[in-house]
Parts: C-alpha cells; structure tokens; sequence
C-alpha cells in the first residue's frame, strides 16, 4: 500500500473484509479460492475481490430489527462507485472505488 494517501489503507482494508465476507457467505463453494487485490488506479485506491460464483451480488433491503444484510449497503455508501465483472474464466469480480479526498 506504498503510494496511497494517507488514511486510505485502513478504509481499504475493512472493504476489503466485508467484500470477502459477502463472497464468503454468498457466493464461495469451501474447494473454491477468493481473490482479493487492492491497488491504485491514478489516485483511487480500489478493491477487488474474484471469487467463483456468476451471481451478481445484491444490496439487500433491511430494517432496524435485522441483524444481516447490510454489508452492501455499508459499501455503498463508503464508496465512489462499485460493481461486478463477470469474468471470462468463470465467476466475477466485485470491486470499489475509494472515494478520494478533495
């Protein structure tokens, strides 16, 4: 994480957690591998996680009464922008774009 700014690496690293946890718990059979990568683009730092499964994923709608569900939510609104790749090998790749400082 040499070259990010300062403060970046320690939101990363928590989009990071909660992207592997919803393809952990969503989308990963157990003999399948996750990726996760973090790198700058120009000057935004970004997340991605790859993992095995073609589904896209999915906020979900939640109250205050739930205990799940919210993990998409929460990167959305860390984020400039997310989303999916399908990838040519199979399954896809979710990744976010930090917001970067004004």
């Amino acid at each position: 994480m040499r070259g990010w700014r300062p403060g970046a690496a320690r939101p990363a690293a928590g989009l990071a957690c909660e992207l592997a946890t919803n393809a952990l718990k969503h989308a990963a059979l157990p003999s399948e591998q996750l990726l996760v990568s973090l790198y700058l683009t120009d000057d935004s730092p970004v997340v991605e996680v790859r993992d095995g499964s073609g589904e896209p994923p999915r906020l979900q709608g939640f109250d205050d009464e739930s205990t799940s569900g919210r993990g998409l939510a929460m990167v959305d609104a860390m984020v400039a922008s997310w989303g999916h790749e399908r990838l040519a090998s199979g399954g896809k790749c979710v990744y976010a774009v930090l917001r970067t400082s004004a």
